[in-house]
């Protein structure tokens, strides 16, 4: 019997793609499957329909802020010293060596290699299993979102935004939910920032100025989506401008090149 070793691999990277998705991989482990899902369409796929499932999970969350006094509590807790314990004589446990059989057969190239992979095997397993549940939130988020589309008044309003000049490749879609007070904000296409920028996402309504709604860098296809918890008013433009980073700026300091305006 012929060992397909090619498609063994693309099975094992394959499992690696939900780690990769979640940076639980290591340096070569993740430039390896880099490499591979640059040649595998199947691959690609997988991970872009993941990387999307990942990005949502933030919004499934409520911020909860920690009480003012909860690090007040812990670090007097931490200076505080346990008791010692005071030692009790014991007897010193008695220990049975049990008779090992030694077995007569000779481990196989394929058990080596079985034994070998068996922790990567385990870390795969243990963040597909994180992904798996991250994805079951989002799902309920979604059922939920969907239970209260289908009682209200109206359904909602899709209006897009259009990129131009260094982000021309880049759009944009605000979904409102009528009588909601709720917008989903999707972007594709964004380029890559320098590691010391960040996109700012703008909410201006007419005869305001720009409010800010949060800094945010996409992933590695250049998607976004982030979730906006206000109503918004016919006029409003939703803006994207690149930033100094990590906190962003109090007002644009440049011409937003991604904008779209809410209609009617």
């Amino acid at each position: 019997m012929t060992v397909d070793w090619g498609r063994l691999d693309h099975d094992r990277l394959e499992e690696a793609v939900a780690a990769y998705v979640l940076d639980a991989l290591d340096g070569k482990e993740r430039a390896q499957l880099a490499a591979h899902v640059e040649g595998c369409p199947s691959c690609r796929a997988l991970m872009w329909r993941l990387s999307r499932a990942v990005n949502g999970l933030p919004m499934s969350v409520a911020d909860v802020r920690p009480p003012e006094r909860l690090r007040e509590r812990i670090m007097a807790a931490a200076a505080v010293t346990p008791p010692v314990q005071e030692e009790v004589g014991q007897a010193a446990p008695r220990i049975i060596a049990l008779p090992v059989s030694p077995s007569p057969e000779v481990p196989t190239v394929e058990a080596f290699r079985t034994r070998r992979n068996r922790p990567l095997a385990v870390a795969y397993a243990a963040a597909a299993a994180v992904l798996a549940a991250g994805l079951a939130v989002l799902a309920a988020f979604v059922f939920n979102l969907n239970n209260q589309l289908q009682h209200a008044k109206q359904p909602p309003s899709v209006y897009y935004l259009q990129g131009t000049g260094s982000m021309a490749g880049a759009s944009g879609k605000v979904t409102v939910f009528v009588n909601q007070d709720v917008a989903l904000v999707s972007l594709n296409g964004l380029p890559q920032l320098a590691s010391s920028q960040v996109y700012q996402l703008w909410v201006i309504e007419p005869s305001k100025g720009p409010v800010s709604v949060g800094v945010f860098a996409p992933d590695r296809f250049g998607s976004y989506t982030l979730k906006l918890d206000r109503a918004l008013k016919t006029g409003t433009t939703i803006a994207v401008t690149q930033e100094d980073g990590p906190q962003g700026a109090p007002q644009p300091t440049r011409q937003p090149e991604l904008s779209g305006t809410v209609t009617s």
